[in-house]
């Protein structure tokens, strides 16, 4: 059931590849200090189309978990390039799940930790500068 809940905090993890953020899930990149918006992609027979539903869903918004470890367990086997943890804000309409949120924008509120790095706070640094 979508609703507007307000402005939330939900945990997630990207890909630091190249120096900017990337989503776990998809191919698809965070740029700096902008917020993210709700995509959709629906599968078409030359390809994929971008589209932008208001009123029905596909799968398609911005992931976050209710909390880190959560987010830990579902991103962590998925990549095998260098992997931020960190909150956003999310807002506008918003989906809940038993472990998480997929809502319709969302902004990055920290970075956490970096995973397999041996020295995470340069990385930590500089996208506390580029994105926050």
């Amino acid at each position: 059931m979508e609703t507007n809940l307000g402005l939330l905090v939900g945990h997630r993890m990207w890909q630091y590849k190249q120096d900017t953020l990337r989503s776990i899930y998809r191919d698809s990149f965070w740029l700096p200090k902008k917020i993210e918006e709700k995509k959709c992609y629906v599968k078409h027979t030359e390809g994929y189309l971008f589209c932008r539903y208001t009123e029905q869903s596909f799968g398609c918004g911005l992931y976050a978990m209710k909390n880190p470890i959560t987010s830990v367990n579902h991103g962590i086997m998925l990549s095998y390039e260098v992997v931020i943890l960190g909150s956003v804000y999310l807002w506008g309409q918003i989906e809940e799940h038993q472990f998480g949120y997929r809502a319709q924008y969302a902004y990055p509120r920290s970075f956490d930790k970096a995973l397999f790095v041996a020295s995470p706070e340069p990385i930590l640094a500089e996208l506390r500068e580029k994105y926050l």
